[in-house]
């Protein structure tokens, strides 16, 4: 009891285990992982939305820039100059059109080809004056002439042509449709512009007007949304993209030290908890690795789901880790393990060594999501510690979504920017990621606790349940040991209870610790007939070799069944080291020299207090039963007697009961002892009671109707 066992997390393990945390997280950390690799081009449909990582101080957008200058160059008015020439042109060729055409109808003999730089009209309108009556031919001809001399003193730009155009097609009269057709398709061959740009004044105009525009300067804030999921990207988000550095991304030096610095401070102070406390579940480098597995597999998860998809958080099944190490583990591990994950879980979604996928949150944002991590896990690893069915979990889970919908109630209060209609969401998001936490522990719990060799709460408790094929093997081959180990589980349950040790651990050890004894019932005295006891009549090195082959056949049967470890240490230390004494004091009678050796128990000596509780319940209950005593006294003198001599055999120095605890115990089996084996009346056989004599009747109940009797 004063012995502790050796200490399991070693400096050198403890400094392993560091190491190797920090690398696996630094790598999760570091490594990219984008669940979709952006492509940004102008013209292109942005697959993520994306914010600023920082603030990007006032820059001067060239593409706003060149925008604005564009504008002022279009409101520049072109310089315009007179074409004098442009009237005697349209009359020259019209000329030179009209004796082309004069000559095609002189022939009628085909269309002769055109000189080079003769402008014709459309074909139609060529065959329209070919099939033409000479006087209307004559018409047409004198009308176009006319309003082509008409149109040298107007001045017009290009643009204007067909303005002008109208014009002088209201100054032709007694035409009828065909030939202002006729006339109008001429005009629109022939008429040119008398006004014509001047390029390059204009150009010098536009160029000094751009010359004045002044810089236009952008600033972005951090977190503000630059590219929206499903917008299409423009030249200026590409531009915003570049001075935001989400473009071109160097290698963030900087960030990736203090990545790994938090990830090492935080592994660091990990460690150090468990290096000091040496927590009782962590007694073997397959329990270190769980521990570790769980809180890396959360990151990584963290960081595969949560960065560029900030509403997830609220979803996130954080809370399941804390309750599998809870579980699987201990408390004190599932507590800190909220903690170390609520920081790490937040940097991996705030502050994301990719910039693409970080969602940059203001300091109360990122406050509400460490607070909501941290209380969600540590409420649902305090409900969930001892729960054994599956409805326990899911009222953990719901218990801890309901205290994480209090956390984004008061942070909506807190924030001045919140939105009306926001909270609803937030609450159900919460609500959804605490149910999905109680599923994912019912679902690893199982498959955890196989591959780590740990037994759940909810494995024990199937294992407790009366119609396992062991206990009802017990019940017919080998009755009183099983209803010995039901006792002794009873009296193990309370007292396991009263000093906070684990009663569900030390009920089920307690009804498989002699399941050894079924290799061979009958050589145990509470499976004999009474009186015929085998020992009497056979060696008792013999004998002794018999009984004590109960624990090593006990322990071959549970790994048949594939019992846990955690209810063969039950079979292997319910006797310790101690000597089947009786055996060995029947040989030092016989044999002159006797070794002890042959007589003691292969240990090792209780580990637990569940164990070491057990073993006392266990004798407590056997020699009670052996000598057939029901005066309390005589009752709490056994238990007095047994447990002087098993701290007299130091069986009770590698468990961690106190001698409060000790006390405790003491007092819980002579309280259920006096219960279980007090005196009875003694009520008489058939054959005592005489004939005709009444019978005796409570002397308080005389007065009562014979019927009530």
């Amino acid at each position: 009891m004063n012995a502790r066992p050796p200490r399991f997390l070693t400096l050198r393990r403890s400094l392993l285990f560091f190491a190797a945390l920090t690398a696996c997280l630094s790598l999760t950390l570091i490594l990219p992982f984008r669940p979709v690799e952006p492509n940004f081009t102008e013209g292109s449909i942005a697959p993520v939305t994306v914010k600023s990582p920082a603030n990007v101080p006032p820059y001067p957008s060239k593409t706003l820039m060149r925008d604005r200058q564009q504008d002022v160059a279009n409101a520049v008015q072109q310089v315009l100059i007179t074409d004098a020439a442009a009237g005697e042109r349209q009359l020259r060729r019209f000329e030179e059109l009209a004796v082309w055409l004069d000559d095609a109808r002189a022939k009628q003999s085909g269309l002769p080809d055109p000189p080079a730089d003769l402008k014709v009209p459309a074909r139609a309108t060529i065959s329209t004056v070919l099939s033409m009556p000479g006087d209307q031919w004559t018409f047409v001809r004198r009308e176009t002439q006319r309003l082509l001399a008409e149109a040298r003193g107007e001045r017009a730009t290009f643009t204007q042509l067909p303005s002008l155009r109208a014009q002088l097609l209201q100054r032709v009269a007694q035409a009828d449709s065909g030939e202002r057709l006729i006339i109008g398709s001429l005009l629109d061959t022939l008429l040119e512009p008398t006004l014509i740009v001047d390029f390059e004044a204009t150009q010098l105009l536009r160029e000094a007007a751009i010359e004045e525009v002044s810089p236009v300067l952008i600033a972005i804030g951090r977190g503000e949304t630059i590219l929206r999921d499903g917008q299409m990207v423009t030249a200026l988000h590409l531009e915003k993209l570049a001075e935001a550095g989400l473009l071109h991304q160097p290698l963030r030096l900087a960030e990736l030290a203090g990545g790994a610095l938090l990830t090492a401070l935080l592994a660091g102070m990990l460690t150090l908890f468990l290096y000091v406390t040496q927590p009782p579940t962590i007694t073997s480098h397959r329990r270190l690795l769980l521990l570790g597995v769980v809180l890396v597999m959360t990151v990584f998860a963290a960081k595969v789901a949560l960065p560029g998809r900030p509403l997830w958080a609220l979803v996130f099944p954080l809370a399941a880790a804390p309750m599998l190490l809870s579980v699987l583990l201990q408390l004190s591990l599932g507590l800190t393990a909220a903690a170390f994950l609520a920081v790490l879980c937040t940097y991996v979604t705030d502050f994301s060594l990719d910039p693409l996928l970080a969602s940059p949150l203001s300091a109360i944002e990122t406050l509400e999501k460490v607070v909501l991590y941290l209380v969600t896990g540590t409420v649902a690893a305090i409900i969930v510690g001892r729960a054994s069915r599956v409805l326990q979990y899911f009222s953990a889970g719901g218990i801890a979504a309901l205290a994480g919908m209090l956390v984004v109630t008061a942070f909506w209060l807190l924030n001045a920017d919140r939105e009306a209609g926001s909270l609803p969401y937030q609450a159900l998001g919460v609500a959804g990621g605490g149910m999905l936490s109680a599923g994912l522990t019912v679902g690893f719990s199982a498959v955890l606790g196989v591959v780590f060799d740990v037994t759940t709460r909810m494995q024990l408790h199937e294992l407790g349940q009366t119609d396992h094929p062991l206990l009802r093997r017990m019940l017919q081959e080998a009755p009183g040991t099983y209803y010995h180990s039901l006792l002794v589980g009873n009296l193990s349950e309370q007292a396991c209870e009263a000093v906070g040790a684990d009663a569900l651990l030390a009920r089920v050890g307690a009804y498989y610790h002699d399941i050894g004894k079924l290799r061979n019932p009958g050589a145990f005295i509470e499976n004999q007939r009474r009186g015929e006891n085998i020992h009497d009549r056979i060696d008792p090195y013999a004998s002794a070799r018999m009984i004590i082959a109960h624990v090593p056949d006990g322990v071959t049967l549970a790994q048949e069944h594939r019992l846990p470890e955690q209810v063969l240490a039950f079979i292997r230390e319910h006797h310790g080291c101690r000597l089947t004494l009786g055996f060995y004091n029947k040989a030092t009678h016989i044999y002159d020299q006797v070794l002890a050796e042959h007589f003691r128990y292969p240990g090792p000596p209780p580990q637990t207090r569940e164990a070491a509780i057990v073993m006392l319940a266990d004798s407590v209950e056997a020699i009670t039963r052996s000598e057939e005593t029901t005066q309390p006294e005589q009752l709490d003198g056994i238990v007095d007697r047994i447990f002087a001599e098993r701290l007299a055999e130091g069986e009770l120095n590698q468990c961690d009961l106190t001698l409060r605890d000790l006390e405790t115990v003491r007092q819980i089996f002579k309280t259920a002892l006096r219960g279980l084996y007090h005196p009875r009346v003694r009520y008489p056989l058939p054959a005592e009671i005489v004939a005709g004599d009444p019978l005796p009747v409570d002397p308080s109940r005389r007065d009562q109707p014979d019927g009530v009797r």
